[in-house]
């Protein structure tokens, strides 16, 4: 069982085991909802595991719902529901603003900051690199988003499925998740989620991270927890990380004038 510490975990039925086991872990695919999580979460329980679900959700405050366990699929890619992991993402009611069409807002401080630790811990769980997909083909591994598995009309337009790439859904010409929200994986999704791992050499992401003991505050390990639920604390953590390094810096220094 493979399930993110930090999410609520939320089972679309009473065996959580119905869904088939991944045949491998080669990457995570970006969504938009066209909605909000409530409303995706009510949408994906009606049905349970017999309709369409994803692994994970992220409204807009950040907060995150785990539908299925990340050892077992989500039919949220089609042909690629076998080896990709999913997140929907939350993108209509406060705070966006009203879009129609392809427009879809930009995601949140919130959700990147959400986003990017389920990137961290899902490729640090299921060895697979943090580095944007190129297309859909069998082959690809890494953070993708569902257009690269979408036919464009007329077909084998750039930005969709080219030629071999696998179906990874039915519609035709569907922006998913939007030119915003992919433009934020290449330039910030991506960054966020490898700085993380950079950094998690001296921490364990398996841990469980959910947010314990408010009264501390003096540890790196207690800010990244509860960074995923108050996302302003990145701030507070850049800048006293800062100052630790420029007070390493200079006993550095002082370590060589001696």
């Amino acid at each position: 069982m493979a399930r993110y510490p930090i999410a609520e975990w939320r089972p679309l039925a009473a065996d959580p085991t119905h869904q088939p086991l991944m045949d491998k872990h080669d990457g995570i695919v970006l969504h938009t909802m066209v909605g909000n999580l409530a409303g995706t979460d009510s949408l994906f329980h009606q049905d349970g595991y017999t309709g369409t679900e994803s692994h994970f959700g992220v409204g807009a405050d950040g907060t995150v719902y785990q539908w299925t366990d990340t050892s077992r699929t989500a039919d949220a890619q089609l042909d690629g529901n076998s080896r990709l992991l999913s997140i929907e993402t939350a993108d209509m009611g406060g705070p966006f603003p009203p879009w129609t069409g392809s427009n879809v807002p930009a995601w949140t401080k919130g959700q990147l900051d959400a986003i990017a630790r389920i990137v961290a811990w899902a490729a640090k769980t299921h060895d697979f690199p943090v580095r944007a997909m190129e297309n859909s083909k069998p082959g690809q591994r890494g953070v993708g988003w569902h257009r690269l598995g979408i036919d464009s009309s007329p077909p084998f337009q750039p930005g969709y499925r080219v030629r071999g790439g696998e179906h990874w859904s039915t519609s035709v010409g569907k922006a998913c998740p939007g030119d915003r929200r992919i433009a934020q994986i290449k330039s910030e999704i991506i960054p966020r989620a490898q700085a993380i791992l950079q950094g998690a050499a001296r921490l364990d992401l398996s841990q469980d991270l959910t947010p314990a003991d408010n009264s501390r505050d003096d540890t790196v390990g207690h800010a990244l927890r509860i960074l995923p639920r108050v996302p302003d604390r990145f701030d507070a953590m850049g800048a006293r990380l800062d100052d630790i390094e420029k007070k390493l810096d200079r006993l550095i220094d002082l370590v060589k004038a001696l």
